[in-house]
């Protein structure tokens, strides 16, 4: 009698792909004819997880038939990055910006790390990402803005008389007042004790200045 080789079919392919992909599985161009699971009659077919449980039989050019091993697909989602971090920074400052842990980080500008310092020569700013599936995603686009810092002078007459003080105040409106006296107040009263005189200023968007010394006479 004539001794038919048993067949051993292998399918070659991920089981795993990314949300509204799919997988292209081949079994090999070596049979006279194929009925895989889903229904193909070709060496190769594409499948999602709505296929279920894969498989293919073959048979040779001598009626020989066998079956493969099964295979599951496996729908896997895309990340979905955000860039997270001030989009506002103080001039001659930065903007540190973040965007958490996947597999494989790459910036706009090259970098490859989880966050790092931005400032508005890099816009436009992006990054793309890829999870542990090999699924790959791109944020959206941010822009940054360098804000003006801004600049505090004091305001006051810096000679006064004996048993007097002199009311002290800036050139300008700000949110926080610090003056070397500890005073927050807008405006202050000082003497010569008080020598040497400063204010440090902070604006709206967090950005400070600190002014030249002031002395009184």
């Amino acid at each position: 009698a004539e001794r038919r080789i048993e067949l051993s079919p292998i399918i070659t392919g991920d089981s795993v792909y990314c949300q509204g992909d799919s997988i292209l599985l081949d079994v090999g161009n070596f049979y006279a004819s194929y009925n895989w699971s889903n229904g193909a009659t070709g060496p190769t077919t594409y499948v999602n997880e709505s296929d279920g449980a894969v498989s293919v039989q073959v048979t040779n050019l001598n009626g020989c038939i066998g079956a493969s091993d099964t295979i599951y697909p496996e729908e896997k989602p895309y990340p979905l990055p955000v860039i997270s971090g001030g989009l506002e920074y103080c001039e001659n400052s930065s903007s540190f910006l973040t965007i958490g842990f996947y597999d494989q980080i790459l910036w706009s500008n090259g970098s490859q790390a989880i966050g790092g310092h931005f400032s508005s020569v890099n816009n436009p700013i992006r990054v793309t990402v890829t999870n542990a599936f090999g699924c790959s995603a791109t944020s959206d686009t941010v822009n940054l803005v360098q804000i003006t810092k801004p600049e505090v002078e004091i305001i006051g007459t810096s000679i006064y008389c004996s048993g007097d003080s002199v009311q002290l105040s800036s050139d300008g409106s700000f949110r926080d007042y610090s003056w070397s006296n500890q005073s927050h107040d807008s405006t202050q009263y000082f003497t010569a004790a008080d020598n040497p005189i400063w204010l440090a200023v902070e604006d709206d968007y967090g950005c400070t200045d600190t002014s030249s010394f002031f002395s009184l006479f």
